[in-house]
């Protein structure tokens, strides 16, 4: 009998799994396409040899990026209509760096103006994908480890920014000021010949990108209270559980006569501090965050140290958050991949992923399948953003980095015409 109920309700159960599958497919397709045929620009950012401008210059480039329009869901299933994104970037050719920005053609001249208004002495110059111009880590006799950051904590909890540096007060003071990237700069101009290094900072505005799901059904029914499964959870939702969670920390069990009760006390001055710098980071514009990166060399000169010293990188941001490393391009243990195919599969991936700047879309992004190379969205606020990624100042003074020799000087107004 139970046999014939289930070739009974078969139908009914298989048939909406198969649409699923089916839409799910043409989806895939659908946006995929239309990713690869939008068209995509890369400009180099030539900085100038004097910039005086702290990072507070970057975070106001960072605000008008702000762009959310992504069609309405009759032109998102229909013909792929994605929200944009874009991406920041820093690469050394062997000690050589230098920067870019990639974005796509329709919003090229407003990010090209924000940027003139904000460093009038920049030059942006368009460029061809110097990827295409690098060998390919993956091949031969190059090694490379590829890697994925992560947070270490929820992401309300913001890193530290330039505001923690008192750069935004200390604009005018050079002997007290300091540049968040210059620690990252210098390591790359210590890179030798045959070896690169690539960071990729992808960034799109933020949306509610992630659902409780089944994961969180059973998690809610472990804990005897209800979930919907369905239910939108994006980062709203998450700053508001951690803000009661830092406030809840308040409350301490006291016992009494008629049991343990709880009670209001008052907070620690790091738990104040703590509250006070998530409601301040949930205040400012969001972006969904993805960073890569990359240090591969010739297996003759491949060095282990600056191999870590990559994955450092991103150490001095540390606050009440931090970077730690998630996917990366290899295996914990030996085992894993005897042979080292698997590990050259991997590599081949991240690269193609970070020449394709992909990772709110397809191809990275799947839509269903086994695809443990995807890593969580982080979220950075526009501060946050504008601390990892400005246009370095005359702080740093690395000789790799390369620098306009003269600023652009406008003609005298009293010259004959």
């Amino acid at each position: 009998m139970f046999e014939t109920i289930v070739i009974n309700f078969l139908p009914f159960i298989a048939l909406p799994i198969a649409l699923w599958i089916l839409y799910s497919a043409r989806w895939h397709y659908v946006r995929r396409k239309l990713v690869y045929e939008t068209d995509w620009r890369l400009y180099e950012i030539i900085v100038p040899k004097e910039v005086f401008k702290t990072p507070k210059a970057m975070e106001t480039i960072f605000t008008t990026l702000n762009q959310t329009y992504q069609g309405n869901w009759w032109l998102r299933i229909s013909q792929g209509k994605f929200r944009t994104w874009f991406s920041f970037e820093i690469a050394s050719f062997e000690g050589d760096v230098h920067i870019y920005m990639f974005m796509d053609v329709f919003h090229s001249q407003h990010v090209k103006a924000q940027f003139y208004s904000q460093y009038p002495d920049v030059m942006l110059r368009e460029v061809d994908d110097y990827t295409s111009r690098t060998p390919k880590p993956y091949k031969g006799d190059w090694n490379m480890l590829g890697l994925e950051l992560k947070f270490n904590q929820p992401n309300p909890y913001p890193i530290k920014t330039y505001v923690d540096w008192n750069l935004d007060k200390d604009a005018g003071k050079e002997e007290t000021r300091v540049d968040p990237m210059a620690p990252m700069i210098e390591y790359m101009s210590n890179l030798g010949p045959k070896e690169y290094c690539y960071v990729q900072i992808l960034v799109q505005p933020v949306k509610k990108h992630k659902r409780r799901g089944i994961g969180g059904m059973i998690s809610g029914f472990a804990k005897l209270e209800w979930v919907n499964p369905l239910e939108e959870y994006g980062f709203e939702e998450e700053a508001q559980d951690e803000v009661e969670k830092i406030k809840n920390a308040g409350t301490r069990m006291v016992k009494t006569e008629k049991g343990e009760v709880p009670m209001l006390t008052f907070r620690t001055p790091g738990e104040e501090e703590k509250l006070k710098a998530v409601e301040r980071k949930i205040g400012q514009i969001m972006y969904d965050v993805g960073i890569r990166c990359m240090y591969f060399a010739h297996k003759d000169v491949y060095n282990k140290w600056n191999q870590h010293g990559m994955t450092r990188m991103f150490d001095p941001y540390t606050g009440y958050n931090g970077f730690g490393l998630g996917y990366y391009s290899g295996f914990d243990f030996p085992w894993q991949d005897p042979t080292g195919s698997l590990t050259k599969f991997k590599q081949k991936k991240m690269f193609q992923y970070y020449q394709l700047r992909s990772f709110f879309y397809p191809p990275y992004r799947k839509t269903f399948g086994l695809y443990s190379e995807q890593s969580p969205h982080l979220v950075l606020s526009e501060e946050e953003l504008a601390t990892i990624f400005h246009v370095p100042s005359n702080m740093v003074l690395s000789a790799g980095l390369t620098r306009v020799e003269s600023k652009k000087v406008e003609a005298p107004s009293n010259l004959p015409g």
